[in-house]
Formats: C-alpha cells, sequence, structure tokens
C-alpha cells in the first residue's frame, strides 16, 4: 500500500509539472527600476485604468502593451529622482501623505465607501497600503515632470513667427463654447438611461459645473471654443469625434445631450454657437504659445528621460 501511494505521489507530482510547463506564469516580471518591479499585470490594470491611462500624441488611449511598460519606465525614473535629489526627497517622506491621498480617492472615486476600494483592490490582487505608496508616487510623478515642463518658455518672438507662417490659424468657421462631463462607463448603477437623466437636469452653466466638478474634470469642465476647422488645436482629451459631435449639436441648436464610447457616457453643454466664427488675435497667440511649448515640453521630458536612464539603475525583461 506504501509503495502504491508513492507512485502515485510521484504520478500526480509529474503531471502537475507537466501543466505548469504547459501554462507559465503569466504575472511575470517585465521591468525593475531601481528595486521597483513592473509587472505583466501591473500593465495590463493600466491599460484598463479609466483615471490613469496612457495617450498618444492624438489624445487616443495607447493599447499596445510595449508601449505602455516603456511609459511605465519612464514614469518610475521620474519618480525615483525626486526620491533621491536632495532638494526634493522629503516630499516622498511626508508622514500620513499616503492616508490622506487615499482618503482623497476614496471619497472622491468610491463616495465615501472604503469597503468598495477594498473590494477593488482585492481584484487587482492590492492592498491598502500598496495603493498609498501607489498614490504618493502618482503624485511624485507630477512634480517630477512639472519641474522639467516648467522650466521652458516661449519667446512672444517665436509666437508672432509662428502666426506668421501659420496664417490658416484665423480661418472663420462653425464653432461652440461647450463644457462636458465624462463619467466611466464602470460607475456602479450608470448606464446610458441614467446619463440622460442627468442630463435633463442641466439647466444652465452652473449646473454642468457642479456634474463636472463631481467627476473631477479640469476647469468645471469648461472646454473653451471648439471648431469645426480640424486646424485649431482641440481641447485637452477632446478627440475630433467629440469635437464634431458637440458642433453638431450646436447647430442643431441642442443644449444638452448625451453620447458614449469604449470608456465614457459624455454629458455635453452648449453655452453658445457661432456659425461663421473669427478667432480672436488674443487667441491664436494663446494657441500659438500653447503649440509651441507643448512641443519644446516635449522635447524637454525626452531629455529628461535620456538623462535618467544614464543615472538611474533600470532593466526591461523583454520575451
Amino acid at each position: 500500500m506504501n509503495a502504491f501511494r508513492l507512485l502515485l505521489a510521484a504520478c500526480l507530482l509529474l503531471n502537475f509539472n507537466a501543466q505548469a510547463a504547459e501554462n507559465p506564469t503569466i504575472n511575470r516580471v517585465r521591468a525593475v527600476v531601481a528595486g521597483k518591479v513592473i509587472t505583466q499585470r501591473d500593465i495590463e490594470l493600466r491599460r484598463g485604468n479609466v483615471y490613469r491611462r496612457i495617450r498618444d500624441a492624438n489624445g487616443k488611449p495607447v493599447q499596445d502593451l510595449e508601449q505602455i511598460l516603456s511609459e511605465m519606465i519612464n514614469e518610475s525614473l521620474f519618480v525615483h529622482s525626486i526620491k533621491i535629489h536632495e532638494k526634493y526627497k522629503a516630499l516622498a517622506e511626508r508622514p500620513g501623505r499616503g492616508e490622506e491621498l487615499l482618503s482623497q480617492e476614496v471619497a472622491g472615486i468610491y463616495e465615501n465607501k472604503r469597503e468598495a476600494m477594498v473590494a477593488q483592490l482585492r481584484l487587482e490582487g492590492k492592498t491598502l497600503e500598496q495603493r498609498m505608496a501607489e498614490l504618493v508616487d502618482e503624485e511624485l510623478l507630477e512634480i517630477a515632470q512639472s519641474l522639467v515642463i516648467d522650466s521652458v518658455q516661449v519667446s512672444p518672438g517665436a509666437v508672432e513667427q509662428y502666426l506668421k507662417d501659420h496664417p490658416e490659424e484665423a480661418g472663420k468657421g462653425k464653432a461652440v463654447k461647450a463644457h462636458w462631463a465624462r463619467i466611466p462607463v464602470n460607475t456602479e448603477g450608470m448606464n446610458f438611461v441614467q446619463a440622460r437623466a442627468l442630463a435633463a437636469g442641466i439647466k444652465s452653466v452652473a449646473d454642468m459645473e457642479k456634474l463636472a466638478v463631481q467627476y473631477k474634470e479640469e476647469d468645471k469642465g469648461s472646454l473653451g471654443w471648439i471648431y469645426e476647422n480640424d486646424v485649431h488645436p482641440l481641447p485637452p482629451g477632446v478627440n475630433r469625434n467629440s469635437a464634431n459631435e458637440l458642433i453638431s449639436f450646436g447647430d442643431e441648436g441642442i443644449t444638452t445631450e448625451v453620447w458614449k464610447d469604449k470608456e465614457f457616457y459624455y454629458i455635453g453643454y452648449i453655452e453658445k454657437f457661432e456659425k461663421d466664427r473669427q478667432v480672436p488675435g488674443d487667441e491664436l497667440r494663446r494657441r500659438a504659445e500653447r503649440r509651441l511649448l507643448d512641443g519644446l515640453q516635449t522635447q524637454a521630458l525626452e531629455k529628461s528621460i535620456r538623462r535618467l536612464r544614464k543615472q538611474i539603475s533600470w532593466r526591461r525583461l523583454d520575451g
């Protein structure tokens, strides 16, 4: 009997090893940056995180996991640069900052239901302590990147030269002064009917701003003027499809409307519509400055990444 049990155990062990060989662990380590590990699961979770999407130059969510990994490595390098900098590393060591940020997230995303956050973290295989550390790192990332971005300036002469080189920027056409709120499609209890009910309650800019603040839109959801002419740049986060939706609402005399895509329910509010709007000169100059600044800031961030890759230990594990 003992011999039989020994043989059975050996067979089971061989079978288990064979299955393990056929089903390698998916959550493998993909990169290590200054001791911080980035796994395959981390990358997949980041792709599905509607609050921290990695987007391309056109504002569209990046779906390629390798591109997301590259950006996560860059972010980790920026975060570590703050942690080791004599002038700024104290920011990473503030007592209680993680708990403070966690409480803000519970209030803002989980409607003050801490148990809802805990349940979500369990699905992601994380603890509260890990999430607190992530939130601190996210804040440090913003600080590190802003230190680079804020150092870049555009001269008035460069702006005027840009406008001379791009006379098409001043073209007339349809335009709307618009506001919006974006509600993640995975928001508990939210569906298209509920989104329409929220939109029906919007009677003024003030009403729209309240809803936008609830869903953490920058500038209370104000998008400013959006132009049909695709020469004119779009506000951050607004793609051409959404812009066309808003312009069509204004052209049809619609004040409030709802639409959706794979990520969000959109509630749009049209404050003004003009069929033949001439872009004011000061707005043209602000736009030109923004375009030039975006290019310079991108160059500055890329230069910083190249420097950090030489200074900070990092390794990408492919395959």
